[in-house]
């Protein structure tokens, strides 16, 4: 074999090998998060949360209310919530929502409730302190997502990031600005080792900040982008006519929609906490693989992999998760790849 095609079948495979099913669900109906820790495998479902065994993926309990009482989860479905996020620490689990979060034990038993202020979506603990995804709008009505820093008592201590609100409305469905599709997501954090790993809304780079909020390094994607083209073009908009409050927007705006050259440079982020590695996915795919950028948590680039991306993934301790359904059988299967 070539000296060229040994670096690229090294390349392409030497970090993971195939995926493995290893189990079907058969209680899972829509799916939406995928958590994953030493002993227990976490799926969130609208307000339900799903625990199993890491061992022998059997089902332990499922639980979870809607409603304001204590240990049931909030959600605001007109504004478009009507699923829950969920933070797995060390002896509990937080199902964070709109206007509280709750904490349950591993084997779901409720513990506490924290009301959490109308400044942000979810609120996550950093010691003693709280990190909250905010939506913010100023005195001259332009909205703007940001991440603060905020102390016990939910005074807040520091924004450490913000950017507008990727469509800024005027009366009905007309919109104030152009506004590239792609990059209207609000800004996303996790943390992990006591740092904080923001994403903005035009997926350019993946931000890292210390407990203070100072910003210690960025992480990305230099290699050269992917061009969007009139198929992806088309895509979108495609799913925009299955989204009534999308498509209304589309029709009374086409004008406005500024669809780009290339592709953002990543895709999404997953950080393994047990490995304390960050994986940058890109948009390049290929068999239903996509190429991964891994760093460490100083920032240092280690390799590049490609990697399954179908389905509902979360990475942990050097494997790949995926909820994958099959859609001749009607369920859901739990896959888990090695990528070490």
């Amino acid at each position: 074999m070539k000296k060229g095609y040994l670096i690229l079948f090294i390349f392409l495979f030497a970090s993971f090998s195939f995926a493995k099913k290893v189990a079907t669900l058969p209680e899972l109906i829509h799916p939406f998060g995928l958590y994953v820790d030493v002993d227990r495998i976490f799926i969130t479902e609208g307000v339900t949360i799903y625990i199993y065994s890491s061992k022998d993926y059997n089902l332990i309990k499922k639980f979870g209310k809607e409603g304001e009482g204590p240990g049931e989860i909030l959600l605001r479905r007109r504004g478009g919530s009507s699923e829950i996020g969920l933070i797995v620490e060390n002896d509990y689990i937080i199902a964070t929502s709109v206007s509280k979060s709750v904490y349950f034990t591993k084997n779901g038993q409720f513990i506490k409730e924290i009301r959490v202020p109308s400044i942000g979506r979810i609120a996550v603990p950093l010691d003693n302190l709280f990190v909250t995804q905010n939506y913010i709008r100023e005195e001259d009505q332009t909205l703007y997502h940001g991440v603060v820093i905020y102390d016990s008592n939910f005074k807040e201590i520091r924004e450490i990031y913000r950017h507008e609100h990727g469509i800024q409305w005027r009366r009905g469905w007309n919109i104030a600005k152009p506004f590239n599709p792609l990059t209207i997501i609000p800004v996303n954090f996790e943390i992990c080792d006591k740092k904080i790993f923001v994403i903005p809304g035009d997926r350019s780079k993946v931000l890292v900040f210390n407990k203070e909020g100072k910003e210690i390094f960025s992480i990305t994607n230099k290699d050269e982008l992917l061009e969007f083209t009139e198929r992806d073009k088309k895509k979108i908009l495609d799913e925009y006519k299955h989204i009534p409050v999308l498509d209304r927007a589309y029709q009374a705006n086409k004008n406005l929609f500024k669809f780009p050259t290339y592709f953002p440079p990543i895709h999404w982020f997953y950080i393994d906490p047990i490995e304390r590695k960050v994986y940058l996915e890109t948009e390049k795919k290929e068999n239903d693989k996509a190429k991964h950028l891994v760093f460490d948590f100083t920032g240092k680039l280690l390799e590049k992999i490609m990697v399954p991306c179908q389905g509902i993934l979360k990475i942990h301790n050097g494997k790949l998760y995926q909820l994958i359904e099959n859609e001749d059988e009607e369920e859901w299967e739990l896959h888990i790849t090695e990528i070490r």
